[in-house]
């Protein structure tokens, strides 16, 4: 006689919704959630299963807005799935870093082991066990590896592939050389260790326009010949959705809405709708600038008193100082305050700009000058110094011996991916800046934005936002 177990247990075995939901590992923490794009992806696993089977392949891109549990379907659930079923087979899991493909290679582990998973497939265990690599356990032949996007995967053949988030953050999205670097070992590494027939399931949130995802589907267009993938979007925000957001079950408005201010037009259109844009024209709104005569006007606003901080961008490079424009010297005081956001380690800023020292001096008279400001100041210093920067880091902290502290800053990636994160506190308006004569030439750089014919106060504003900016946890 066939038991209500029996049924549960073969509905999980035949679909991934079920078997997660059978299986799941966190229930005693939180439910088992499902949303309009879970229940997308579960069912394209089913169909790409079903059709292996039969001996055909299936390509899927899924792309939903971050913190939707994407890597919970896939990355965590489907290789205990997919190898319960075929367990003569191999699977890879790749991510951007191996770090992360360890999570998963982890989760996977506990859940094989679990009472759950036992219960569906009795005969499954596993022999060799580590967190590149699992081996079941005789008879079956099955394998499944984890490695970072570029990792060790030679030799290794995937009935099922799973490339989940190849880009790590905005650095690297914002990096020709990086985005070359991901397209190169998806279409070389990862598409060449496909099985006969096999499953590609690219998952991700998208960074850029001509990231991977951005890749496949300029390359679908094109080249009818290329694997034509599937593709699963879900946007965070749509008028498709009842409730206009993707997730309510388990995101309030309220955390939508917060995260579309602290990612700014640019951020969102990628990292929430799926569709990012290409930077166009200016990065800063300048025009939601608020102005001040008095610091007490701002620190009325923000609510609290403001501690100052000065950095500076030297032109000491002789490439910056011996062009026909010479770069400029600035020094940037100002102060940026967090309030937080309605997410957990989240915090919308306000940034100050209250004073700008600029010129374009040799070091005779550019080291006095920044002497005396830093006497008038009386507040810390900073600049860059790693690389190119070392050596005008070391002279400025001479420079500024005995006076204040000078702190060494690392900001990563290239002009633009510094400046990246003011841009949703322009966006916002909150930023503040002090009436001035320096006012004109500062908004100018700001609207001709990284690449103008002078760049040095946006990237000396950067640098004073990042000496706040530090001890602040962020998700993105």
């Amino acid at each position: 006689m066939t038991t209500r177990e029996d049924l549960m247990e073969g509905w999980a075995r035949a679909e991934h919704l079920a078997f997660m939901q059978y299986c799941w590992q966190k229930r005693n923490v939180e439910p088992f959630l499902v949303g309009p794009h879970t229940t997308a992806f579960c069912t394209a696993i089913d169909v790409a299963m079903r059709k292996l089977k039969f001996g055909l392949s299936s390509y899927i891109l899924g792309m939903v807005c971050f913190g939707h549990g994407k890597s919970e379907i896939v990355s965590n659930y489907l290789p205990a799935h997919f190898i319960g079923e075929f367990p003569d087979s191999e699977v890879i899991v790749t991510s951007h870093t191996a770090d992360k493909v360890s999570e998963f290679s982890s989760f996977g582990q506990r859940l094989i082991d679990s009472t759950e998973y036992d219960a569906l497939y009795p005969k499954i265990g596993l022999d060799e066990r580590n967190v590149s690599r699992w081996s079941l356990c005789e008879p079956y032949f099955g394998k499944v590896h984890f490695a970072g996007i570029d990792g060790p995967i030679t030799g290794k053949r995937g009935a099922l592939i799973v490339v989940d988030d190849f880009v790590k953050n905005r650095q690297e999205a914002e990096s020709d050389t990086e985005r070359e670097k991901g397209w190169t070992a998806f279409t070389n590494n990862i598409m060449s260790r496909r099985a006969a027939a096999c499953i590609v399931f690219v998952l991700c949130t998208p960074w850029h326009k001509d990231d991977i995802s951005g890749r496949i589907q300029e390359k679908m267009r094109q080249d009818k010949s290329w694997p034509q993938f599937s593709i699963i979007k879900y946007p965070a925000k749509s008028d498709k959705y009842d409730t206009d957001y993707l997730f309510p079950a388990k995101y309030n408005e309220q955390w939508y809405k917060d995260n579309e201010m602290f990612l700014g037009t640019y951020g969102t259109a990628s990292l929430m709708q799926c569709e990012p844009k290409l930077h166009e024209g200016g990065m800063f709104r300048t025009d939601k600038i608020r102005f001040y005569d008095d610091i007490k006007e701002v620190e009325s606003a923000v609510g609290c008193s403001l501690q100052m901080k000065r950095a500076w961008d030297l032109a000491s490079s002789t490439k910056q100082t011996t062009k026909d424009n010479p770069d400029f010297t600035v020094g940037i005081k100002g102060s940026v305050t967090f309030k937080p956001s309605s997410i957990p380690n989240v915090n919308f800023a306000t940034i100050i700009i209250d004073d700008v020292i600029r010129g374009q001096w040799e070091a005779p008279k550019r080291d006095p000058i920044i002497q005396n400001a830093a006497v008038a100041d009386r507040v810390q210093v900073g600049m860059e110094a790693f690389g190119a920067y070392k050596d005008a880091y070391t002279t400025c902290k001479g420079v500024l011996s005995g006076i204040v502290t000078v702190e060494p800053l690392q900001l990563p990636g290239d002009k633009k991916a510094k400046a990246d994160p003011m841009t949703p506190v322009f966006e916002a308006g909150n930023v503040w800046m002090k009436r001035a004569p320096w006012n004109g030439s500062l908004i100018d750089e700001l609207d001709n934005g990284i690449g103008g014919a002078h760049d040095d106060q946006i990237d000396a504003l950067a640098c004073m936002f990042a000496m706040f900016k530090a001890n602040i946890i962020q998700i993105f």
